[in-house]
């Protein structure tokens, strides 16, 4: 009996939790209460709660299977944000798994998108071990880094070496085929030398196809958001997929 019980109130937690208006800080901030949240940010709603966003706030509410983008500067009460929330859905569940995941808004809060932003140094872009879908890419330094080497860009298996000047800290690399690329250069950072070697993969005409799809598919469901949700949303799901179309936004 006492084993029974417990599966049911673990089943009417979860159906409780299931059914809980909860929002996901994408950038800037809100406050509910007197508490402030940041990007990266995931609230589990109260009743009584009431929330206040901002002029930078981009969030988003959930309930269940569908999601709605809260407005800049405005407050909420629980009971605005469910009636917002309880209608029907046309989202499909992977896109709600990638629109509610905070991988991104965490590392960017924490200001670490990825290594092509900001001051530091050793930044690059586009990340380590990202599947390039476009023919070509934009390869970027930080300007702040101290190169000691031209850079050379040569594919796993191929026979020509790129090199480019260490005087330019961005270039592109036109008409990509299919394999594994290397760029390398070397760097002073402080007192230390160090020597970087980065990589991207260009998937096969079949694989590229593939995911371009699930981009198009995910995009489809973009158009009840604002620009700038459709391109948060966006660069959280090439992210996480780890996918580059192209240069850095």
């Amino acid at each position: 009996m006492k084993n029974l019980l417990f599966v049911i109130a673990v089943l009417a937690c979860v159906n409780m939790t299931f059914s809980q208006v909860q929002l996901f800080v994408k950038k800037g901030s809100l406050t509910i209460g007197q508490t402030t949240y940041q990007a990266g940010s995931v609230v589990s709603l109260k009743s009584t709660d009431k929330v206040l966003t901002s002029e930078k706030t981009k969030a988003i509410a959930k309930k269940q299977a569908q999601l709605i983008e809260l407005e800049k500067n405005k407050t909420y009460t629980y009971k605005q944000l469910e009636k917002k929330l309880d209608v029907k859905s046309n989202f499909t569940q992977a896109f709600i798994n990638a629109a509610t995941s905070q991988q991104v808004a965490q590392k960017s809060n924490a200001g670490a998108t990825h290594r092509g932003d900001g001051d530091d140094p050793m930044s690059f872009y586009p990340l380590d071990s990202v599947q390039v879908l476009s023919d070509s890419i934009l390869l970027e330094l930080s300007p702040n880094l101290n190169l000691k080497s031209d850079i050379a860009l040569y594919r796993l298996g191929g026979t020509d070496t790129l090199r480019f000047s260490r005087e330019n800290y961005a270039f592109w690399i036109k008409d990509l085929t299919p394999g594994t690329y290397f760029w390398e250069y070397k760097a002073k950072i402080g007192t230390e030398n160090y020597t970087f070697k980065n990589l991207f993969y260009v998937p096969q005409a079949e694989a590229k196809l593939e995911y371009s799809q699930q981009i198009s598919d995910y995009e489809s469901q973009l158009a009840v958001f604002s620009e700038d949700m459709r391109a948060l949303l966006l660069e959280e799901f090439l992210l996480l997929n780890r996918w580059v179309i192209g240069s850095k936004k």
